[in-house]
């Protein structure tokens, strides 16, 4: 019918032709759109009992389009609508008691509804009836899962978008009696985006992202997400937001974390979990480097520089960010000297430089490093008391790292044991670090309980240590099955964990492995039965020998004078039980050296004054 005519007979208020004028006003066809001057021409076809235009108002209603919400109305034409077989009107009434739109929700009334809108041809309806039928939910009877197919095949006949989305969706996860098959769930995905479904596009950007069922593709990946975003899925603005973040595919630029920044907020605040993680971590990251969007940005940029070995370059952008006072630049350069990389060698002293200045500033992570360059008087003169200054101010900010230097250093001193234990303890129960950190803190503390001969504590300790493939702790483990500290003497026990320890580079695991030659463990079982007249444990680690001067004169003192009196004789008994496991705990630590040998040089001066000479000496039995 041509446009005049038309106009004409709606003008003369013909039902069929003013439904048909509405539609081209309310869709902008031929004509200017103008949903107002749409609804006039609905409303007159309305009270004329047209159906479709009975629908047009009874949708128009309901959802406000023309800036008025009238649920009586909506329902009162929809209902006209639907009772006539209008198939859209069922579905949008099932859709309305779905979401509680204008009504409570009913999901029985929901199902009635879009059963019925499914059985008149809606593609939509049946899509949503098959979801109803395969979950036995949202008030479909039970029973009946079979006939979710049926409802599929009718809305995929139809190319409905969201069936096509329901079906990808079973076969990636392998839902609803589905196998899981990551290429037909691409296939399904990429027939749903391309048909308009934001979530079809949506799982389409993750499939290419993540290389289910296609070869990864970041350009597709990013063009999918940016048009789930765009058609209103706050999950994909989300996803969109971390790769932009990342730079992946994308490059790093600082007008892509600005918009990766609104985007992550954007998603945030419509409740994505991922979104809301990835702002979190964000934010944090601004606050504790003292950085903007813009700082943040160079510092990582720097840091890809410096990961693709370009010294000089990762050098300029991260001075470019510490001017602008990103103190976590400061702590990365500081790093960078410390180690030196192509184009920038080592220089220690600018490596302290940077650090003082991000670590004054206070940045945990320069704190962190220029404790440990005083504690090993590196680019400055080796300082304990001051390592232990900065170790401390990054531990108040929680960096597990500078706990478990600072827990190390107490260890060596037994007054400060305590300190070590709560420190240990207190990054073992920090849920949120990295599990290298977590495991090695479990191999400390179980040492520390060691020392302390605190066995039915370190074993556990140890032994979870160990099952991680720390070389330390299986190293430790063997010394505990072999000596039978804290579990049953099991020698084969020791040597599958020394083993275990020298295959990850333990140069003590395979130490002790060489010891246990045939010929060595005879002579340790001749040793163990003398148990009264073993070696001087102790003065054999001070002096690094059991046959030297200082050695002899000890072991004549041992068996001429003590040896001679029943009190004498419980010392050295009482002596040999325990100093072999201080040796063991202690015997590798400077410290327990150097407490020790000012004592032992004094008693050896003393007995060689008094006549104990220092010359070769064979043990006596006693």
């Amino acid at each position: 019918m041509e446009k005049e005519k038309l106009f004409e007979l709606a003008r003369k208020g013909d039902p069929d032709a003013c439904n048909k004028v509405g539609d081209m006003y309310y869709e902008g066809n031929g004509v200017r759109q103008d949903i107002a001057k749409a609804m006039e021409y609905y409303l007159v076809a309305e009270k004329a009992g047209h159906v479709e235009a009975k629908y047009s108002v009874g949708y128009a209603y309901l959802y406000g389009e023309n800036g008025e919400t009238n649920y009586a109305r909506a329902f009162e034409c929809l209902e006209y609508a639907a009772q006539r077989d209008h198939a859209k009107a069922n579905r949008i009434l099932g859709f309305a008691y779905f979401w509680g739109n204008g009504v409570d929700t009913d999901y029985d009334e929901s199902f009635r509804y879009m059963l019925r809108g499914a059985e008149l041809g809606d593609a939509d309806a049946q899509a949503h009836v098959a979801q109803c039928y395969e979950g036995e939910m949202w008030g479909a009877p039970g029973g009946c899962r079979e006939l979710a197919k049926k409802y599929y095949d009718l809305a995929l006949a139809q190319n409905n978008e969201h069936a096509q989305w329901c079906i990808g969706f079973n076969y990636r996860g392998g839902f609803n009696g589905y196998p899981q098959d990551a290429q037909k769930a691409f296939q399904y995905f990429k027939l749903a985006a391309e048909n308009g479904s934001n979530k079809g596009q949506f799982y389409l950007g993750l499939c290419y992202a993540n290389g289910e069922g296609t070869p990864v593709n970041w350009a597709e990946a990013k063009k999918w997400l940016e048009i789930a975003a765009e058609n209103g899925n706050y999950e994909a603005a989300g996803r969109l937001g971390v790769l932009l973040l990342g730079g992946t595919a994308v490059g790093l630029s600082k007008e892509n974390t600005r918009r990766a920044y609104e985007l992550l907020k954007e998603a945030a605040e419509q409740g994505d979990s991922v979104a809301s993680g990835a702002l979190e971590e964000l934010e944090e990251s601004l606050r504790s480097w003292n950085a903007t969007l813009d700082t943040w940005t160079t510092t990582m940029l720097a840091c890809e520089q410096e990961s693709l070995g370009n010294g000089a370059q990762a050098v300029n952008l991260y001075k470019e960010a510490a001017n602008g006072n990103c103190t976590q630049a400061m702590a990365f350069l500081g790093n960078l000297y410390h180690r030196g990389i192509p184009g920038v060698p080592k220089d220690q002293n600018l490596s302290v430089q940077w650090l003082k200045k991000g670590a004054e500033a206070g940045n945990k992570a320069a704190q962190l490093s220029l404790g440990i360059s005083y504690l090993q008087g590196s680019g400055v003169s080796r300082n304990v008391r001051e390592a232990e200054r900065w170790l401390q101010l990054a531990a108040d900010q929680g960096e597990t790292g500078a706990m478990i230097c600072l827990a190390d250093i107490y260890q060596e001193d037994p007054a400060k044991h305590a300190k070590a234990e709560f420190l240990y303890k207190r990054v073992i129960e920090d849920g949120n670090i990295p599990v290298e950190d977590l495991i090695g803190a479990k191999c400390s503390l179980g040492i520390l309980y060691g020392l302390q001969e605190r066995y039915h504590l370190a074993v556990p300790l140890l032994n979870e240590a160990a099952q991680a493939d720390n070389e330390i702790a299986q190293n430790m483990l063997g010394h505990c099955y072999f000596e039978g500290c804290g579990v049953p003497r099991n020698v084969e026990e020791a040597i599958r964990w020394w083993k275990q320890a020298a295959a990850n580079g333990s140069a003590e695991a395979r130490e002790a492995l060489q010891q246990l030659t045939p010929g060595i463990q005879n002579y340790q079982r001749s040793q163990q039965n003398k148990q009264d007249s073993g070696g001087c444990y102790v003065a054999t680690v001070v002096y690094g020998s059991y046959d030297c001067p200082q050695v002899w004169t000890l072991r004549r003192f041992r068996d001429h004078r003590l040896a001679e009196t029943w009190y004498g004789r419980t010392f050295v008994k009482m002596y040999y039980a325990v100093s072999p496991t201080v040796v063991k705990w202690f015997g590798r630590s400077a410290w327990f050296v150097n407490l020790c040998k000012p004592a032992l040089d004094r008693l050896v001066a003393n007995l060689n004054s008094e006549g104990v000479e220092d010359t070769p000496y064979d043990d006596r039995r006693w």
